[in-house]
């Protein structure tokens, strides 16, 4: 039976008998073995690091060829919105104002009245479209500043 320490005993003395002294040989052998071990191990974590950091960088990218087209649809609908808008503010100003346009007369039987109770309505109503139209501008800023989107951020939470 072997007298060195080896990964096949365990690096274990064998039974007696044994040496009683540990040789340079021996712990050399050991200290050569984990040396060894500690390397390829080494080797695994660079290569596993490599994998993550191309994982991520492909991981990026796909991401950013499926979300950004979806962005950048939000952003044409959220800029159609804008002109409605003006124009739909423009049209109550001027019931407001006491003029109807004419596309907006729709004649009957009983003449076109607005009450008081309606024109606070027409109020309340333009002091949405106007917090509708800011909404729309913070939401475009948001975009134009939350485009960037990593692996982190989607994973991890990070910014």
């Amino acid at each position: 039976m072997s007298t060195a320490l080896t990964p096949s005993n365990s690096y274990q003395f064998p039974p007696e008998p044994a040496p009683a002294i540990l040789t340079r040989a021996i712990w050399d052998a050991v200290l050569g073995s984990v040396a060894e071990r500690l390397r390829a191990l080494e080797a695994q974590r660079t290569d596993l690091e490599d994998l993550i950091n191309d994982l991520s960088f492909n991981g990026q990218a796909r991401i950013d060829a499926a979300i950004t087209p979806l962005i950048d649809a939000q952003k044409r609908t959220l800029a159609a919105l804008d002109p409605q808008i003006t124009a739909l503010k423009a049209r109550v100003d001027d019931i407001l104002a006491g003029g109807i346009a004419a596309d907006d007369v729709r004649e009957s039987a009983a003449r076109v009245f607005v009450s008081p109770t309606q024109r606070n309505a027409i109020g309340t109503l333009i002091t949405d479209v106007e917090g509708l139209e800011t909404a729309i501008g913070a939401i475009n800023t948001r975009f134009d500043t939350q485009r960037q989107i990593t692996v982190a951020s989607l994973f991890l939470g990070a910014s």
